[in-house]
């Protein structure tokens, strides 16, 4: 999964529906961080879980904040009061939590391995796109890479490039691609499958705080409307 942004109930859709399932490793492609409110719940699942969870560029933008007012105040006029949020109230552990997110990690399977990155292989910031160009980011990967995942787009994809599938399991907790739902994938190595799936989940709550606090970012709780578009 990624970029679940602060969406405790979109998160909790998922790890519902993996209770029914079978799965070896629960993997978070960044940007647990940023957007909604619910910060330190986030991680509390996601340490429960024992999920292998990167940064993204949210985790990047909460510890310059930290020690940066300005850049803080920059931050909450475009992103909202998170990472102000997540500033005030994380626990020595969650921001031991944080510190321990990788910047990329890879995962040794008998088939391949699996990287996992937030924007690129070549960049942590670049966003790719289902119709973005692949064409150099295998050169960024470790031999016997077989699977790359994906985050920063907020829009599922399963693309190949020769013998490299990339794959984004889209947003858990503020999807870009009109599917008002939480969003998720299964990969299975094995097989060298993937199912995309869409997570039914009560969103008022989010959309009722987003709202009453961040009047001045609309987008906030339009993105999780229903009558609203992208």
């Amino acid at each position: 999964m990624s970029d679940i942004h602060g969406n405790l109930p979109a998160l909790l859709a998922v790890t519902s529906a993996l209770s029914e399932m079978d799965y070896d490793h629960l993997l978070v492609a960044g940007d647990s961080l940023g957007y909604y409110s619910n910060t330190s719940e986030v991680l509390d699942i996601l340490a429960s879980h024992n999920a292998l969870v990167i940064a993204g560029n949210h985790e990047r933008m909460y510890f310059k904040a930290q020690q940066d007012e300005n850049y803080l105040a920059k931050v909450t006029a475009k992103y909202g009061t998170s990472i102000q949020g997540s500033i005030e109230k994380f626990t020595a552990s969650h921001l031991l939590q944080v510190q321990s997110m990788p910047e990329q990690l890879k995962l040794s399977t008998e088939s391949g391995l699996v990287c996992c990155f937030h924007g690129s292989p070549r960049n942590s910031d670049e966003y790719v796109y289902p119709d973005s160009n692949l064409d150099g980011l295998n050169y960024f990967l470790p031999d016997g890479t077989k699977w790359v995942v994906l985050g920063h787009t907020h829009h599922p994809m399963d693309r190949m490039s020769d013998s490299v599938r990339y794959i984004n399991p889209g947003s858990v907790g503020q999807p870009r691609n009109q599917i008002k739902k939480s969003q998720w994938a299964m990969l299975d190595t094995k097989l060298d499958s993937v199912q995309f799936f869409q997570q039914e989940y009560n969103r008022d709550a989010v959309i009722e705080w987003a709202e009453q606090t961040q009047a001045s970012l609309p987008y906030l709780a339009a993105v999780l409307r229903d009558n609203d578009s992208q």
